[in-house]
């Protein structure tokens, strides 16, 4: 929404709150037990689409080495949950 306000500087960084967002709403169903046991390869595809899609946004700080380290972890549950 911010592009079509012309807001093209603020964009960005209201991306990255977003995609921060998302990606702790994902984590925190995990804690919650939200995730049966039949979705949690979908749910690690999920977090880590949202992961990486923040480390590509290349905006470096916390979020982006956070968004990093759970991007490598998601890839590597994604591959254990489908065996």
């Amino acid at each position: 929404m911010a592009e079509k306000l012309g807001l093209h500087q603020v964009s960005p960084a209201l991306h990255a709150i977003r995609l921060d967002c998302l990606l702790e709403g994902a984590l925190v169903a995990f804690d919650n037990d939200l995730i049966a046991t039949y979705e949690e390869r979908q749910a690690w595809w999920w977090i880590g689409r949202i992961a990486q899609n923040r480390v590509e946004l290349g905006m470096v700080d916390w979020g982006h080495t956070w968004a990093e380290m759970w991007s490598a972890i998601a890839e590597m549950m994604f591959k254990v949950r489908a065996n």
